[in-house]
């Protein structure tokens, strides 16, 4: 009930909101289903009034170079085995400051408190990166995570994102990331346990109000790989309002563990 609930709230908020050349707030609703299900809420404010005449509305605040503030809240579960659910429960909290008058410079903080399965890890990032150009970014981020079981590990993480923006105001968005989670070498650890990470993904707004993508991630342990898989689309009904579907599959190369599950989502600026 309160998942249909929240997500009858969150329609309600964005067929309520007006068009506009600026926005200061944004707020959003999701919901997902198949292998893992979910109600997510979220909302962000910006610093300064952000500017969507640009571009695609969807990368207002990136081409905008926007400073804001985040928050989160998700719960759910896990439906592979419904002998074994697992609950899913997360929270979070974040920011980025972009210095636009001085450089285009970066700085990103988030916390993040995961709890699946009655289990507690905080994740805690901070990031420094640069506009190299307009839409071009690097950022480089430094993460923490400690479980209340198994103690914490740290990692590390290259972002690099690049929009082009077309005359009729879409454009194409690319972005390729690389990471490296360090497990600590001790008497159950070996330096073979760290764990690689490789995403790419492109998203091309073939006008400002429509933008379609598809992703790819692979997580690399001790010769084993996680292949992740997701396609998605977003169309703006209104300059504020949108309805966004994404759908992801995931499976572990060599061996019979595979899953999926679809998002749909709902924003309003104001």
């Amino acid at each position: 009930m309160f998942k249909k609930t929240a997500l009858a709230a969150g329609i309600g908020l964005a067929l309520s909101a007006t068009a506009q050349a600026d926005y200061r707030f944004e707020a959003d609703a999701g919901i997902s289903g198949g292998d893992i299900s979910s109600i997510t809420l979220g909302g962000t404010a910006y610093l300064m009034p952000v500017d969507d005449t640009k571009g695609p509305l969807g990368e207002a605040a990136f081409i905008d170079q926007a400073s804001s503030l985040s928050v989160f809240y998700a719960d759910g579960e896990t439906d592979v085995d419904s002998a074994n659910d697992i609950e899913l429960e997360s929270y979070g909290i974040g920011g980025r400051y972009v210095t636009k008058e001085s450089g285009g410079w970066i700085v990103d903080l988030a916390y993040q408190r995961d709890e699946p399965g009655g289990f507690e890890v905080d994740n805690y990032s901070i990031g420094v990166g640069k506009y190299l150009w307009d839409t071009t970014t690097l950022v480089f981020s430094y993460g923490n995570s400690d479980a209340d079981v198994g103690g914490d590990v740290d990692s590390y993480r290259l972002d690099l994102d690049h929009l082009w923006i077309f005359e009729n105001g879409g454009g194409l968005k690319l972005h390729g990331a690389y990471g490296v989670t360090d497990i600590d070498d001790d008497e159950e650890f070996s330096d073979n346990d760290d764990v690689d990470v490789y995403e790419l993904d492109a998203t091309w707004y073939i006008c400002k109000n429509f933008g379609i993508g598809a992703g790819y991630s692979n997580t690399e342990d001790a010769g084993e790989e996680l292949e992740q898989y997701i396609a998605y689309a977003e169309y703006f009904i209104t300059d504020s309002v949108s309805v966004g579907l994404a759908y992801t599959e995931a499976e572990v190369e060599d061996t019979d563990f595979e899953t999926d599950s679809y998002v749909f989502q709902v924003s309003a600026r104001f």
